[in-house]
């Protein structure tokens, strides 16, 4: 029969396991955070290749006019306010609001 101490010490112990699995989670985050390089250089593949050119109106994006928000596990771009590009884990993924307003 579990005693009252052996249940207090298997969830200390659940806790301490918890605990280290997301604070390895936190470092890894932190570590491979995408710079604002690898944004702008997602940013320049993309339209370079003409595949979203036509959604950016007038005003065009391109990787110099954004601004780069980093949440240290995170980041993204945005352009007009929206947002644009996700970074995590060393990847950066382009987010586009394909709607009728585009970016603009």
């Amino acid at each position: 029969m579990a005693t009252s101490n052996d249940s207090e010490a298997n969830s200390s112990s659940t806790l301490l396991k918890v605990l280290g699995v997301v604070a390895i989670l936190m470092i890894f985050g932190v570590v491979t955070n995408p710079p604002i390089e690898k944004h702008r250089g997602k940013i320049d593949e993309v339209v370079e290749g003409n595949v979203i050119s036509n959604i950016f109106g007038q005003e065009g994006l391109d990787s110099s006019n954004v601004s780069y928000n980093d949440y240290n596990i995170a980041s993204t771009t945005t352009f007009n306010g929206k947002v644009v590009t996700i970074g995590i884990a060393g990847q950066v993924f382009m987010v586009v609001d394909t709607g009728s307003e585009g970016l603009n």
